[in-house]
């Protein structure tokens, strides 16, 4: 099987060890992977190069593993974009995963302070501009609310990406609207092109901007105000629910129990619409997920890893029990390991975000029920504590004695899915 032809589509390099250079073609690897635009690399190790001693006619340390700097822009570059801001009276500004979250927040910062103009982050970049920052308004991109955030973006006369990546958007607005790029890399791709881009340092470009005369805003106060009482509406209960509790209401729940530095990793699904919506991040690397192409039961794994970097942090699990199913087992490495995350089990007993996909296409619905799981009661078997919650007061107390004990927990989350179908807008399942 040739295993490099089967990842190379998806990755920056895909090769297999020759046993010559092993350093060397390592540390190529790994700085490539590094390299604007960062991503995975494959290595494949046949088992005989494997147990063979290893062929050195390079020095393998002579290849660093450190990325070059960012080349500076242009001034002409710079100036294009101030003068594209200061032509607008509505701009908005969307913070994407392209941001290097410990090097680009301050000038991310400084650059919206100075502009003044409202600004949504894409799911990835949570954290970059604090949730309680006066000019949040929102995330955008494939969760909780899309469409009213869509809506909103099509009443301003520019967007501006900063570390925006199209591949976080589900919906074509970055090519039927003006939107101009700040970026360390270039997001042009196939036959699409921003309006215009500066790509390079962008810590140096922001600064730039922030120094410049970027024109007057003509935002209406009302026009603000009014969208934030929408946004606010469509994320609450509009309905009687008929069982269980509310996500909306489990999930801010949990941002008012947990420390502010707190980790939360999700999961993808119904809970991945709520969560990113409705859950507050204050710092950059705190809200973990896997987007784009949403790998299912990525939260268990992405906990435990993040508690093993963080061991004095709280680190909590939302995830759906579908995917909790799928990883349930590595409980007992949670416990054998001494990893203390706190998993948050949605459970409605259904693969909801794919029953509301096959209703919407007037299918029947198919493999997408399943009985109950009593997933405290598993969490016991494997070693670790489990809760049942039914009401926000099990709620409370569970999350308080979860953290306080130091022990792996499960907190089995009894759910009404109905404000599922609203989170999930008509037109987002189409691309399941």
């Amino acid at each position: 099987m040739d295993l490099n032809a089967i990842y190379r589509p998806f990755t920056k390099l895909s090769l297999t060890l020759d046993g010559e250079n092993t350093a060397s073609v390592v540390r190529h690897a790994y700085s490539l992977a590094k390299e604007q635009r960062p991503g995975p690399v494959h290595i494949a190790v046949p088992s005989d190069i494997g147990r063979a001693p290893d062929r050195q006619t390079k020095d393998g340390s002579g290849i660093p593993r450190a990325t070059e700097p960012s080349m500076p822009p242009s001034s002409g570059q710079t100036e294009r974009i101030a003068a594209a801001i200061r032509g607008a009276q509505r701009p908005l500004v969307i913070l994407g995963f392209d941001l290097d979250p410990q090097n680009h927040r301050a000038s991310a910062r400084r650059f919206v302070d100075r502009l003044g103009a409202p600004v949504f982050v894409t799911p990835k970049a949570k954290g970059m501009l604090p949730e309680d920052h006066p000019l949040f308004f929102g995330v955008c991109a494939g969760v909780a609310a899309d469409n009213l955030v869509v809506d909103f973006m099509g009443r301003a006369d520019l967007l501006v990406g900063v570390g925006f990546d199209p591949v976080e958007s589900n919906k074509l607005w970055h090519r039927t609207m003006q939107l101009i790029s700040v970026s360390p890399c270039s997001i042009a791709a196939g036959a699409y092109r921003p309006a215009l881009e500066c790509v390079g340092d962008v810590n140096q470009i922001l600064q730039s901007l922030a120094a410049m005369d970027l024109g007057a805003l003509e935002w209406p106060e009302d026009e603000l105000n009014g969208f934030r009482e929408r946004f606010d509406a469509a994320l609450r209960p509009s309905q009687r629910l008929q069982r269980g509790l509310s996500p909306y209401e489990v999930t801010r729940r949990l941002r008012a129990l947990l420390p502010r530095d707190v980790i939360h990793v999700t999961d993808v699904g119904s809970v991945k619409f709520v969560t990113s919506q409705c859950w507050q991040t204050y710092e950059p690397q705190t809200f973990l997920l896997s987007n784009g192409l949403s790998s299912m039961s990525y939260a268990i794994p992405g906990a435990m890893a993040a508690k093993l970097l963080f061991p004095d942090r709280a680190v909590l699990c939302t995830i759906g029990d579908g995917g909790f199913g799928m990883t349930l087992c590595e409980l007992e490495t949670c416990v054998r390991e001494g990893i203390h995350i706190v998993t948050v089990v949605y459970n409605d007993s259904s693969l909801s975000l794919i029953r509301i996909a096959q209703e919407y296409r007037g299918h029947a619905n198919c493999g997408v029920d399943f009985s109950k799981v009593d997933f405290a009661a598993a969490a016991e078997a494997h070693g670790a504590w489990g809760a049942r919650v039914e009401t926000m007061g099990d709620l409370d107390r569970a999350v308080t004695e979860a953290v306080r004990m130091r022990r792996p927990a499960v907190l089995d989350v009894s759910i009404d899915p109905t404000e599922y179908r609203s989170h999930a807008a008509p037109d987002i399942p189409r691309q399941l």
